[in-house]
């Protein structure tokens, strides 16, 4: 069994993918976009479906940005707390 260390060096951790929300609107509101998205398409030219889907896609590509730097800056806190906690036990 690898560790996650190995994972980690070996850029296997694909948490993208492992991760889903646990919030219970989230299937709700995924289906409620899929169905507008279907809504959308039927009223629109092929072409322009296409460039509502290239905005999207622009939209996505900025959340998955802003999703990176919240995972890389809540993993520095905790780290960091970890490490305060730690110089606060051995100054005890």
């Amino acid at each position: 069994m690898k560790s996650i260390l190995q994972d980690f060096y070996k850029d296997d951790l694909c948490l993208d993918e492992l991760i889903v929300s646990k919030n219970p609107e989230y299937h709700t509101l995924n289906k409620k976009i899929s169905d507008i998205m279907n809504l959308w398409k039927s009223k629109l030219s092929k072409d322009d479906f296409i460039e509502l889907q290239s905005l999207l896609d622009l939209h996505s590509q900025i959340d998955l940005m802003y999703a990176e730097e919240s995972f890389v800056y809540g993993f520095k806190l905790g780290t960091i707390m970890v490490i305060e906690e730690e110089l606060a036990r051995n100054v005890d």
